[in-house]
């Protein structure tokens, strides 16, 4: 299906609507869909750059403003002002392109334990907190690496015993069955962005 002939169904409670065009936004899942939501969010990249107001990074004095993970924009700054900046910079796009931040569901993590501070995107105050989940990973600003480990531990016995109570019985596998098991279906919920852990407590 192209996109100029795409359309869509709702259905609800054994009901169907009527077929509607699609004119805007992308197809989850669709092959084109992470090239296509990249160009449209390049300028907004190029426009954060030109705002100055992103953290300055002594390696050919890079100006890092933002990291984009698909739809999900980190802004970093080393100010509170600066970071008023990028967002007045974001939502001045949003609106020009038709494009919603949710202000409600986004977060300030200050590193100088300052949760002092009035942060806005349009008229929603962000609110300022002392970890946040981040791509899976949590970030947490004072630096510690406990909570990251009880939160691998937990995972790690959640999955553990998700498979117990689909009927894996490890007594009765072989000793390499339930290694190829824990290696392959346990540890890599627990260590999912444990290569970053050590780095996070750096930052």
């Amino acid at each position: 299906m192209s996109y100029k002939s795409a359309s869509a169904h709702v259905q609800y409670n054994g009901l169907t609507s009527d077929n509607f065009s699609i004119s805007q936004g992308v197809g989850q899942g669709r092959v084109l869909s992470s090239w296509l939501f990249s160009l449209y969010i390049n300028d907004l990249i190029l426009q954060l750059i030109s705002t100055n107001c992103g953290i300055r990074i002594r390696i050919g004095y890079l100006n890092i403003p933002a990291i984009l993970l698909a739809d999900d924009t980190t802004l970093l700054s080393a100010s509170p002002k600066g970071l008023q900046g990028l967002l007045d910079c974001v939502q001045t796009y949003a609106c020009k392109w038709r494009l919603k931040y949710n202000g409600t569901k986004s977060c300030v993590l200050a590193f100088n334990n300052n949760t002092d501070v009035d942060i806005k995107l349009g008229n929603t105050k962000i609110a300022c907190k002392t970890d946040t989940i981040y791509a899976g990973t949590l970030i947490t600003n004072n630096n510690k690496t406990f909570e990251r480990t009880k939160n691998a531990a937990k995972k790690l016995k959640k999955n553990l015993h998700s498979l117990y109570s689909a009927g894996v019985n490890p007594k009765g596998l072989t000793p390499i069955t339930n290694t190829l098991i824990w290696k392959r279906f346990v540890l890599p919920t627990a260590l999912y962005s444990c290569e970053v852990w050590g780095q996070l407590s750096k930052f």
